[in-house]
């Protein structure tokens, strides 16, 4: 800070060792014609096992920071997903298929240095499509809507505690509404 110039210092760090374990269970059960139920749950055990950094203190002194037991970020303990969708025809016009789902994450850090600034808390997002597909299966046409209860989420997040303690986060899509329409030649 007493430099005519300032300089900034972007340390690399690297933890000694990391612990991480886990399970995934999906299943996909067609109980009758036309009708798909899915389910998929996530379970993620993951933190430092030896992570140390050196830090600058007061009158440029150095102190080691033991971070070993904090959770890496992007890891969030569990996830689920439960989705639906009905296919059933239309005679001569095609087929239609109504189709939902729900994923859900708990919380989750976003930033190496696990501040409460910079995480996101567990949330969930819901969406909806109807698609049709002609007779011909030459014409195809979609309506749906992503993240229909417009839940305001992080996705990620940086934080710079060396230039001017900047800490950053970017946020996932909110309520968003999709037309398509098609015709395969």
């Amino acid at each position: 800070p007493n430099a005519p110039v300032p300089s900034f210092a972007f340390p690399v760090l690297n933890a000694g060792s990391l612990g991480i374990y886990g399970a995934e269970l999906e299943t996909t059960w067609v109980p009758l014609t036309g009708l798909t139920l899915q389910a998929q749950v996530g379970f993620l055990n993951a933190y430092y096992g030896e992570f140390t950094e050196e830090v600058r203190g007061p009158n440029n002194t150095v102190v080691i920071r033991d971070r070993s037991g904090d959770e890496p970020p992007f890891a969030p303990e569990w996830t689920a997903r439960v989705g639906v969708s009905y296919e059933f025809g239309l005679d001569d016009y095609g087929w239609l298929t109504l189709a939902t789902d729900v994923n859900y994450r708990t919380k989750s850090w976003l930033s190496v240095d696990n501040r409460d600034v910079l995480t996101q808390d567990s949330y969930a997002l819901m969406n909806a499509l109807v698609s049709w597909t002609s007779a011909s299966n030459r014409w195809y046409g979609s309506a749906g809507v992503k993240n229909l209860t417009d839940e305001v989420y992080k996705t990620d997040a940086q934080e710079f505690s060396s230039v001017g303690n900047i800490q950053t986060a970017y946020y996932g899509d909110p309520r968003t509404w999709q037309l398509t329409l098609g015709y395969s030649f």
